[in-house]
């Protein structure tokens, strides 16, 4: 398949949603991608891409200026900056599209508000996204609830927050930052929230940080919860 999509002169949109593609299927289609000059829609979403593949698959499209379009990301609205709200929740847009998400979001000067909830972007999609957070100026709501986020994740995302000069408001909401999923199952560890305990006492600009159904202990609320103590209007979900 991958050669007939690399050699298409004519073909505009494939999905390839729900084929079990996995790092090599991605690998392959990185490739593909790189060659076609008609291509602008793509759609790989539920393929369980991560490492390699999704950074390859990432890479791939985003030099592709003909791509218009990848696992439901408006890639052309998001290179032309047209948007300063931008709603992708529930799109399962996954760690390539994440990464894809990086790569665009440093030049988008107009967008203030991003909703990624419910995109299964995990620890490597937090990865790739936080430098991004850390470099747009303008963005100041994020929303990452429903992103199977663990340990790694919140250990990535806290220096972003702690030097993002635009973010006032985020969610992160319903993920795994103790790293316990939504059984209680896991290992408990207090060491990436106590990361971002710290990125919310360092920020100067947020005020609002939603961190309800983590699972989190008593000590380790009582730990973020000091770190705005002395700033009346700061508004912390537990």
């Amino acid at each position: 398949l991958a050669p007939a999509i690399a050699a298409s002169g004519s073909l505009a949109s494939i999905s390839l949603a729900a084929n079990n593609l996995r790092v090599e299927g991605a690998t392959v289609l990185a490739l593909a991608i790189s060659a076609s000059g008609s291509l602008a829609v793509c759609d790989v979403r539920h393929n369980s891409i991560s490492g390699d593949g999704a950074s390859q698959l990432a890479a791939a499209v985003l030099e592709n200026i003909n791509i218009e379009k990848f696992n439901e990301v408006p890639i052309k609205e998001m290179r032309s900056d047209s948007f300063t709200k931008l709603h992708l929740g529930g799109k399962s847009i996954g760690v390539e599209g994440a990464i894809i998400v990086a790569g665009l979001l440093p030049a988008m000067g107009s967008l203030t508000a991003f909703n990624l909830s419910y995109n299964c972007i995990g620890d490597e999609g937090a990865a790739a996204l936080a430098t991004a957070i850390a470099i747009n100026g303008s963005l100041a709501s994020l929303d990452l609830s429903f992103n199977e986020l663990g340990v790694e994740g919140a250990k990535t995302l806290a220096p972003a927050i702690a030097a993002s000069g635009s973010l006032t408001s985020i969610n992160l909401s319903t993920n795994q930052l103790c790293g316990l999923d939504y059984c209680g199952c896991g290992t408990y560890t207090a060491e990436g929230i106590e990361q971002i305990a710290g990125a919310v006492r360092a920020s100067g600009a947020l005020a609002s940080c939603n961190l309800r159904s983590n699972l989190l202990k008593y000590e380790t609320k009582r730990i973020l919860c000091a770190q705005v103590k002395d700033r009346t209007t700061f508004k912390l979900e537990l």
